[in-house]
């Protein structure tokens, strides 16, 4: 489906409202609750347009001002990370059982509480070390609180405090 120009991919899923996002390679993805009227979908696609062209400039605005993705990069991500872990781990007291690093295509990590395994994004290469700290941080806080309630942020806060900054930044903010 097409809205302003620019391909969108269309989700239907057992979910409770429309949504719209940009996947980590830039499609737009918009997901639709199944039984949603395809003409309450497109006016809601419609209504978005310029949100998707904004969104779209700032990530090509973005990706002029991160370094490429080579593999010097990725090699070097991939050592950094056990040490970043093994720090925040002993600081907040909380391990997970298990780290994969992974091409994410809309996330900069996940954790999933009842495994206790975490994943992360190797994209986050390309940003400055710190927003790696704060991923952990936010990922590791997930095991202690499985939401993003108002504990959980305070957890964050707690242990990372210039959290928000970092957020922009993954945000492209």
């Amino acid at each position: 489906m097409l809205a302003g120009g620019t391909e969108v991919l269309v989700e239907v899923k057992d979910c409770r409202r429309l949504s719209l996002r940009l996947r980590a390679d830039g499609r737009p993805v918009l997901t639709v609750p199944a039984g949603c009227a395809w003409s309450r979908a497109m006016a809601f696609l419609s209504d978005q347009e310029q949100w998707i062209r904004d969104r779209l400039l700032v990530r090509e605005e973005r990706s002029r001002s991160l370094p490429p993705l080579t593999p010097e990069l990725a090699r070097a991500f991939w050592f950094r990370l056990p040490s970043v872990f093994e720090r925040w781990e002993k600081e907040m007291g909380l391990r997970p059982s298990a780290v994969a690093v992974k091409d994410m295509s809309s996330r900069w990590g996940s954790c999933h509480p009842v495994t206790k395994k975490i994943s992360i994004s190797f994209r986050l290469a390309q940003y400055p070390d710190e927003c790696t700290d704060y991923v952990v941080v936010h990922e590791l806080a997930h095991l202690r609180h499985a939401n993003h309630g108002p504990e959980f942020w305070a957890l964050v806060e707690r242990y990372f405090p210039e959290h928000k900054k970092c957020r922009a930044i993954l945000r492209g903010k």
